[in-house]
């Protein structure tokens, strides 16, 4: 009676792990985020802001998201802020994603890069926009949109070489990455002195490193931009959902090996 019980129970357990197995790998399709952060408040140990002598407020954090600029402010320079800790894991395939919103349009442009280790800094991702259309660059492609004020989600997925674009879900394309992947991102407008990225809008006045000289642009309203997260998960480390069920359907068949062999 107690090894009939013994079996049983062994038998019972073998099962749900198989099962929990295949539950778990099978709906684990991307990993844990490597970085991430919500704007409920906003930390200078990740951000590295600088406001470049712009009114205030330059930057402000309320309801969990970070508005830079404001659209009363006429002004020479907009505030930039740059990642200061890692942002992107340093092997695997991984996905960026950011919430953003341009609340208001104005002459001068601002947006969001993100840069190769430099110098030189390579420009690998942008989106940007002042009065006129909304560009979104990935790799070596370039999407433009009419002016937009919408709140989108928009996402890249880092895979080997190439990198594919999604916003608000929808397939953008797949580009290629002749510079290599990014290190640093940042959100805003640098001013001269700082890395703007290559290619630059007006490459005459962006150095060969990428860095920014000398201004194109004068005191004018600035477009502003609202942020809502910044998030970026690993996807290569979790197997495909077909993978996980056939590791689940070898657990199980172990399992019934073993209880016709103990039978």
């Amino acid at each position: 009676m107690e090894k009939r019980l013994s079996t049983w129970c062994g038998w019972k357990w073998q099962w749900l792990c198989a099962l929990l197995v295949t539950g778990f790998l099978g709906s684990a399709t991307q990993g844990g985020y490597y970085f991430v952060d919500e704007f409920t408040t906003f930390d200078p140990s990740v951000w590295d802001f600088r406001s470049h002598g712009y009114p205030a407020p330059a930057k402000q954090v309320a309801g969990g998201k970070l508005w830079l600029g404001n659209p009363f402010a006429y002004t020479l320079d907009f505030p930039v802020m740059y990642s200061r800790v890692p942002i992107f894991p340093p092997t695997g395939d991984y996905s960026l994603e950011i919430g953003f919103q341009y609340p208001s349009l104005r002459t001068n442009g601002v947006g969001f890069r993100a840069l190769t280790a430099g110098p030189p800094y390579y420009a690998v991702l942008q989106f940007w926009q002042a009065w006129h259309p909304l560009v979104i660059d990935f790799g070596d492609q370039r999407r433009v949109f009419p002016p937009d004020m919408q709140y989108h989600i928009i996402r890249f997925d880092f895979v080997g070489s190439t990198v594919t674009a999604y916003l608000d879900g929808t397939l953008l394309g797949t580009g290629n990455l002749p510079h290599g992947r990014p290190s640093v991102l940042y959100f805003g407008h640098p001013r001269p002195g700082e890395a703007f990225g290559i290619p630059g809008f007006v490459p005459a006045y962006v150095d060969s490193n990428g860095i920014l000289r000398r201004r194109w642009w004068g005191a004018w309203w600035w477009t502003n931009l609202m942020l809502d997260f910044v998030r970026v998960r690993q996807i290569s480390p979790i197997p495909e959902p077909s993978s996980a069920l056939l590791l689940g359907l070898g657990v199980v068949g172990a399992a019934w090996f073993r209880r016709r062999s103990t039978g």
